[in-house]
């Protein structure tokens, strides 16, 4: 099996989301530009150790999300949007010299080996 290796991009789309260390919050989805570029930079360079992916019900739909967790304490916690219907949207992704990993509105989740200008998923 074939595993992503390498320097990540992590690429949060059409999500609220958090930027949290040691469980303060640092930055959320509508913060002032310079307070997220100063959360986001203590994200460079750090070992993400895991993923957790979440679904909340909220009023009558369900809402995917997901936690990151990094190392130093480091977390980022993004929730689709609520209001709003972008399906075929992604929640995340992360792009990876080898793959991309996607999740979707539709709670999809999806790995897309990068060969060449060919890809394949696998779900």
């Amino acid at each position: 099996m074939s595993r992503p290796k390498g320097t990540y991009t992590l690429w949060v789309y059409m999500a609220h989301w958090i930027i949290r260390r040691n469980g303060k919050q640092l930055a959320h989805s509508e913060s002032p530009d310079k307070t997220i570029e100063k959360a986001a930079r203590q994200f460079e360079r750090r070992k993400l150790l895991g993923i957790t992916l979440k679904k909340h019900i909220a009023k009558d739909r369900i809402l995917f999300g997901a936690m990151f967790r990094f190392d130093g304490g480091h977390s980022l916690d993004a929730i689709m949007y609520e209001d709003e219907d972008h399906s075929g949207d992604a929640v995340f992704m992360i792009y990876t010299p080898t793959h991309l990993l996607q999740f979707d509105y539709g709670g999809d989740l999806a790995l897309k080996k990068m060969e060449g200008r060919k890809a394949s998923f696998k779900t």
